[in-house]
């Protein structure tokens, strides 16, 4: 249903629409020039349609040209810093579980400490109760 309430306003986007200039017919008639190739120069002006033209150009690009391209991208220093917190978020998630597993051996070392006792306290009632004969 989208597909065909996008082609109807695109395909009389010059007659019926022509006038609609709400903000979604704005980005409509912006990503059908881009998608078409025509001619983007009543949108150039705005800053927002602009970096549309800017990815859009970027999604179709050779690795050497991302690269090149990335080097002006300005949302490079919040990628960074996500990139340090997931890797944070990891050394942290590291050292729990290093953490974790040595307070498990900690406890399983005091399981097997209590097992012994327990054993040599059975083995002690045991001649205890063959010594005075209970």
């Amino acid at each position: 249903m989208r597909r065909s309430l996008l082609g109807k306003f695109l395909k009389h986007a010059d007659t019926d629409f022509a006038n609609d200039h709400s903000r979604l017919a704005q980005w409509l008639r912006a990503i059908d020039a881009i998608n078409n190739n025509r001619d983007f120069s009543a949108f150039a002006a705005d800053a927002i349609f602009s970096r549309l033209q800017k990815h859009a150009e970027l999604s179709t690009f050779v690795p050497e040209q991302f690269i090149k391209e990335g080097e002006y991208m300005r949302d490079d220093a919040e990628v960074l810093a996500y990139i340090a917190r997931q890797e944070e978020r990891k050394k942290v998630a590291a050292e729990f579980s290093a953490e974790l597993n040595a307070k498990n051996a900690e406890i399983a070392d005091q399981a097997r400490e209590i097992a012994d006792q327990s054993a040599k306290i059975a083995a002690l009632e045991a001649r205890i109760a063959a010594l005075t004969g209970k």
